[in-house]
């Protein structure tokens, strides 16, 4: 290609959406014998350098005179080709492109002297790159440096990166208000050491001092109360903080109708409302947290109380990104068959996990229900272990599962009263093995059911979101003393 012509999708591009790089895929064809779908050229079967070069030889025939060709060459094999005056290969040097060659695939010839594809690279001023594995040709190729090119400086510092068609980074630190110049050189790579520079200038601000975010919600009993009758409570939110609030969010598992979305509350101001439940007539009453993923999401509710958030995932292998949210895919995900589902393939030397939370305010005792299989792969030594731990606390291991071979399910039950607080939280974690194909742990019916004396103690929690992280705080009430 032209060196002012860039690539038509990024290395990365992934036009037909199947999660892999078209570069991969192209690289992964020559194994057919032909360049298939993501080139214009069809080279015909076998593997013949000259036809390839005669074909990039045409192509750059339409490039205005003076322009420098780049050309990238992928093989698996050892091509046929001729050298010499009226060959394919001295017509493309006298051109002036340079043909950049990689060896692709374990079976490939590799990049010794004497080989087809080092002579081509040699010929023409190229650099031959042996790359064993196809998927990493799109950071091999884009970690090249462009051919003629010695280096490139911004402000007199080296950029960040280089590659092959001259496109380069660089961080720079604004300094205080007030103009500010950026300057960029290319140094030719010859005995001249040729310079060529451009600037821009900006003008640059600075960043507005750090806020600090926090929140206070209030809770109290307006009317009633009586054992079996409707009681009715004032909710006040307030940010105290000097940040805005986003994502504001009340929480009250022991009277769901309390429950609101407040959603942006500005700094210093507050809101208020009320709400009206009933007390239950008997002596004890039962939150019920349940997630049986029958949705492909981390925030399923599906109990009579809400969650404190959704699953939280450590997860390496997300397609996403590390750090990411996603239910859809990676090591940690919500599967098409109304399950969670665990794993280590590929091994990621990680300890994949998802963690949940439930506020157990108030609760005099909880049990953990869930049920569990594992797909047929799994051998004794692989690990899963079920954890529980109070607000302020460390886990503790309630069980492991381990010692396990092939298919097997079953359903458990834990007391987790010792562990009852704000935010009592249960993690799933791969503690060893589960990194091979057709190992799985796979979790369904998620349920916590705690119990409260119904003269309880209702607490309602708010959290939300700023610059600096999140602001929460809860309130208690006692009700019915």
């Amino acid at each position: 290609m032209g060196n002012d012509v860039p690539f038509t999708t990024p290395l990365s591009a992934d036009l037909q959406s199947n999660g892999i790089p078209d570069l991969e895929e192209v690289a992964r064809s020559l194994d057919q014998g032909i360049a298939r779908l993501f080139t214009s050229k069809f080279v015909s079967t076998g593997t013949s350098f000259n036809n390839a070069i005669i074909a990039l030889n045409n192509s750059f025939a339409s490039q205005p005179v003076g322009e420098t060709n780049i050309a990238f060459f992928l093989t698996d094999g050892a091509g046929s080709y001729t050298t010499g005056p009226g060959s394919p290969l001295q017509a493309a040097a006298d051109a002036g492109t340079v043909i950049n060659t990689f060896s692709v695939g374990s079976g490939a010839t590799g990049c010794a002297v004497g080989t087809g594809i080092r002579i081509i690279a040699d010929t023409t001023g190229g650099t031959c790159t042996e790359v064993l594995d196809p998927a990493d040709l799109s950071a091999v190729l884009g970690g090249l440096t462009p051919s003629g090119l010695d280096k490139v400086e911004v402000n007199g510092n080296p950029a960040d990166t280089l590659n092959a068609l001259g496109n380069f980074t660089a961080n720079l630190t604004c300094p205080a208000d007030g103009p500010f110049n950026i300057t960029a050189t290319a140094f030719a790579d010859d005995a001249e050491s040729t310079t060529v520079s451009a600037d821009v200038d900006l003008i640059c601000k600075a960043p507005t001092p750090g806020c600090t975010g926090s929140v206070d919600i209030e809770k109290k009993v307006e009317s009633g109360g009586c054992a079996g009758c409707d009681v009715t409570f004032e909710i006040k939110v307030t940010n105290t903080g000097t940040c805005d609030l986003t994502d504001v969010e009340v929480d009250d598992p022991q009277a769901p109708v309390c429950n609101k979305t407040i959603g942006f509350l500005p700094a210093a101001d507050s809101t208020t409302y009320t709400c009206t439940t009933t007390r239950p007539a008997d002596s004890v009453s039962v939150m019920t947290f349940k997630d049986t993923f029958t949705e492909r999401r981390f925030d399923n509710n599906n109990g009579s109380a809400r969650w404190k958030g959704r699953w939280y995932e450590n997860d390496k292998a997300n397609p996403a990104g590390e750090g990411v949210q996603d239910p859809l895919g990676g090591n940690v995900l919500v599967a098409h068959t109304g399950e969670l589902w665990l794993n280590d393939y590929p091994d990621t030397g990680t300890q994949p996990f998802a963690a949940r939370g439930a506020n157990l305010s108030g609760a005099t005792s909880a049990t953990l229900t869930f049920s569990w299989r594992t797909w047929c792969g799994i051998d004794p030594a692989d690990k899963v272990v079920v954890e529980v731990k109070p607000e302020g606390g460390t886990f503790r291991v309630l069980k492991a599962f381990t010692g396990i071979a092939g298919c097997q399910s079953g359903t458990e039950r834990f007391n987790i009263g010792r562990d009852i607080s704000p935010n009592t939280r249960v993690r799933f974690r791969v503690a060893a093995g589960y990194g091979e194909e057709k190992e799985m742990f796979k979790v369904d019916n998620v349920t916590i059911r705690a119990k409260t004396l119904s003269a309880y103690q209702n607490t309602a929690c708010v959290s939300g979101s700023y610059a600096g992280g999140t602001a929460e705080d809860c309130s208690t009430v006692t009700v019915g003393e």
